[in-house]
């Protein structure tokens, strides 16, 4: 555990893989960066206003573990710190409600996962009388998969197709290319393939997870992403209204010759950017021309210029 970080820890019912898509897709939607720093590989979040966020986790048999912290210049800081700082508070308070819809859908995906731990455990007594049906079956079929075997080059043994090696005489298969292949992961040790981005037992990002990364929407589950961007946008359509009326109020104060604040101007053209692309759109354009109207009027009057 690193000093200046708040660590989140889960017990998880579900398959670790279908875990780690679902973090995956945060941070994803999220717009996170792999970065590798002191030897240490973690997620960063870079934004002007929101600052910087680091993240990391760890999924070891059915615990998972999130640590997440605000990048700062003397270092790091967790998030559920309350500093008598505004924008500072403004930052932290956002991180939370971006973590909170994760942890939201992490307590989902387990329910859901416990309750078809339930339904399957009801289906063993029927499978099992299935089974043994389809035993004097795949009898039968076993006769017929012989004719589907490959032949020994060297000694003539009737060898499996999944045979990398025959098991008479030891001469290699045509399928031998992909044996020593794998991988070892760094955290647990398992055997994982070349094409895995993640450790299948624990979760553990491989080497090549950077380029997974940037290829991983193609292949997730899109119900994840669709439910953090739905999350994501209600949050930046609350931001938006937020920098509507504050653009309003600065507007008027312009008109009678007060600046409302530059820190403030920003945040409203920010909150207005990024309105842009959700329901609140015609609110995000009204916040943005406001604001520059605001600033246009303000740099007037400290010019000497008469606006009346």
């Amino acid at each position: 555990m690193k000093k200046g970080r708040s660590n989140f820890n889960f017990q998880i019912n579900c398959n670790p893989e279908e875990m780690n898509k679902l973090i995956q897709s945060y941070l994803i939607n999220d717009n996170y960066k792999q970065e590798t720093k002191n030897g240490e590989t973690y997620y960063k979040f870079s934004d002007s206003i929101k600052g910087y966020r680091g993240f990391n986790y760890t999924i070891n048999q059915n615990t998972l573990n999130i640590q997440a912290w605000l990048i700062g210049v003397y270092g790091d800081m967790p998030v559920e710190e309350n500093i008598l700082n505004l924008a500072l508070n403004m930052q932290i308070k956002s991180y939370k409600n971006s973590l909170e819809s994760l942890f939201t859908q992490i307590n989902n995906l387990n329910q859901n996962s416990s309750g078809n731990i339930i339904d399957n455990t009801q289906n063993i007594n029927e499978n099992m009388t299935n089974n043994n049906q389809n035993n004097n079956d795949n009898l039968t079929n076993e006769n017929q998969n012989l004719n589907n075997n490959k032949t020994c080059q060297n000694c003539g043994q009737s060898i499996s197709q999944d045979n990398s090696f025959c098991p008479q005489c030891g001469t290699p298969t045509n399928n031998n290319q992909n044996i020593n292949t794998n991988k070892t992961c760094q955290n647990c040790g398992q055997s994982i393939s070349q094409d895995n981005s993640f450790c299948p037992q624990c979760g553990t990002p491989t080497n090549n997870n950077i380029q997974s990364q940037q290829n991983f929407s193609n292949n997730i589950n899109n119900q994840y992403i669709d439910q953090f961007r739905a999350d994501s946008n209600k949050s930046k359509e609350k931001m938006c209204m937020i920098g509507f009326w504050l653009s309003i109020f600065g507007l008027f104060l312009s008109l009678v010759g007060y600046m409302m604040g530059i820190i403030l101007y920003v945040f409203d053209i920010y909150a207005g950017i990024n309105g842009l692309n959700t329901q609140k759109r015609s609110f995000a354009i009204a916040t943005i021309i406001t604001t520059v109207i605001s600033i246009i009027i303000i740099l007037m009057i400290l010019l000497g210029v008469n606006i009346y």
